[in-house]
């Protein structure tokens, strides 16, 4: 069911909706770039700001949840995946430039409600992990952080740690060339139709932890 308002540009639009939108609709205003949280209970009549246009409210059972599983990857090996409802439809993608990220995000922003998912990184430098390597980590994160809370998505932050702990095999003191062999080798193996490469496999099996553990 979909709910659409005339264009205003009015200090604001309210909308009267008490009766017949509840917990689990979505709220999309375009040309704000500004996502309602699925599963939040609005109070209405609800203020739209004057920059906001072109308003809809969206039934979640018509739009379906898309969730952006990022691997943050360093300045030149990022990688993401798009799920559709969960794990029902993945597409995998190598991040490579920064204004395609952001284009890809807000257009499907535009068509469905949002949810973001990052592998959060070490808080501490040390032996392992040189500052060398955490600054470009750190930045990365940042970036995505940033452009989802710029366009309203929550955001939800898992650990190497936690994740890793479901793929079979891993182990203390490995290279991390034998250890992304590992993970590429049980992503393939849960998602074979999807032929992961090594730089996408941490993404898929962080979408693969992120759907299963709920």
């Amino acid at each position: 069911m979909k709910y659409e308002f005339h264009k205003t540009e009015s200090t604001g639009l309210d909308l009267n909706l008490t009766t017949e939108l509840g917990i689990g609709n979505s709220m999309v205003v375009n040309g704000s770039e500004m996502v309602g949280k699925v599963g939040t209970e609005y109070e209405f009549p609800l203020q739209i700001p004057q920059m906001c246009h072109n308003v809809f409210m969206l039934n979640t059972e018509d739009h379906e949840i898309r969730t952006f599983i990022i691997d943050p990857g360093g300045s030149t090996s990022a990688a993401g995946a798009l799920c559709q409802d969960g794990l029902r439809n993945i597409s995998l993608f190598n991040i490579k430039d920064e204004t395609e990220f952001l284009q890809l995000v807000k257009s499907t922003c535009d068509k469905y409600p949002v949810n973001a998912v990052i592998e959060d990184i070490p808080k501490f430098c040390g032996k392992n992990i040189p500052a060398s390597r955490i600054f470009p980590l750190a930045r990365s994160v940042g970036f995505f952080d940033g452009v989802f809370r710029a366009h309203g998505i929550p955001i939800t932050y898992h650990t190497p740690r936690k994740w890793m702990a479901t793929v079979r095999g891993l182990k203390a003191g490995l290279s991390t060339a034998d250890r992304k062999r590992i993970i590429r080798n049980q992503a393939a193996t849960l998602y074979p139709n999807l032929k992961p490469t090594l730089r996408q496999a941490d993404a898929l099996m962080l979408a693969h932890y992120h759907f299963s553990k709920k």
